[in-house]
């Protein structure tokens, strides 16, 4: 059980660590209101899309860079949202976190209870592996307890075996 236990945790942590790293990736809708912050709209935290001239290529700036399309820290309004719809932008990395615009949030909420579960599960197992039944803390004291549940004490620094 306690290696099942142990797996069950590491798939938990793979899949909350995936889960988590949607959390400020949410995908631009059809829907303007999915963006909605407050009362306004969420901010960009990194640039998004890239501008194209009348041939279809990408505009750069001197340094050689692709112009964005809105830049970071723009306030994703519906017009912000429908220039980067009409250019292919399927996801914007936004600042502000909302469990609403979460798309993996229950993947997330998943992974938690596999963890809770793994934790049991491996607890439980620890717990039955001990003769008494109880979690061994330290297992230098556990070995002293063994040792030392043959003898009786008479008096300081002197003991008697009663086996």
């Amino acid at each position: 059980m306690r290696v099942a236990g142990y797996l069950v945790i590491a798939v938990s942590l793979v899949l909350g660590a995936i889960a988590a790293t949607t959390a400020y990736v949410p995908p631009l809708t059809e829907d303007d209101s999915a963006l909605a912050a407050g009362g306004g709209h969420a901010h960009l935290n990194a640039p998004a899309g890239a501008e194209r001239d009348a041939a279809g290529e990408f505009v750069l700036d001197a340094a050689g860079a692709r112009v964005p399309l809105a830049p970071a820290g723009t306030e994703l309004t519906p017009d912000v949202q429908a220039r980067l719809r009409a250019a292919g932008v399927q996801r914007v990395r936004v600042r502000e976190f909302a469990f609403g615009r979460w798309q993996h949030a229950w993947l997330f909420l998943l992974a938690v209870a596999g963890l809770t579960g793994g934790s049991v599960l491996v607890r439980r197992d620890a717990a039955r592996a001990t003769p008494t039944g109880r979690s061994v803390r330290c297992p230098i004291a556990a070995a002293c307890r063994s040792r030392l549940s043959g003898t009786v004490s008479t008096t300081p620094g002197t003991a008697l075996r009663t086996a």
